[in-house]
């Protein structure tokens, strides 16, 4: 084992949220100092390393986070203000309907849709 996993593991307690919170504010005022560029250029590889490591899981993963997920959104929607609750179901109706006219204009480009929860209103991300 490394000489820093060893220490990291025998780390007491205190030390380690000492730690955890001077690495978040590090990546925090690093983010905060990026330019546009930068933050584009970060956002494009994370979302390919996501992409990447989502194609390696196994079923079982899948089936685990997806479950996450869902309760992630269920939660985040039970502490929803009516009207984000209200704004929230306007986007998602909207994604749908543009959606289904894309759908009309090329068919094709249903799989692409499916297949990319960027190009949905729908996803998590979307929803804040």
């Amino acid at each position: 084992m490394r000489k820093w996993a060893l220490r990291r593991k025998n780390e007491p307690l205190e030390a380690r949220l000492q730690r955890l919170e001077r690495e978040r504010t590090a990546k925090k005022n690093k983010r905060a100092c990026e330019t546009d560029e930068e933050k584009e250029l970060r956002r494009l590889r994370d979302r390919e390393a996501k992409r990447m490591q989502r194609m390696q899981e196994t079923e079982e993963q899948r089936a685990r986070r997806l479950q996450r997920d869902r309760e992630a959104m269920r939660l985040k929607r039970a502490n929803e203000t009516p009207e984000k609750r209200q704004a929230r179901l306007i986007r998602e109706r909207e994604a749908k309907r543009i959606k289904r006219r894309l759908e009309k204009i090329d068919p094709a480009l249903r799989t692409q849709i499916e297949h990319d929860p960027a190009a949905m209103g729908t996803n998590k991300n979307a929803t804040k």
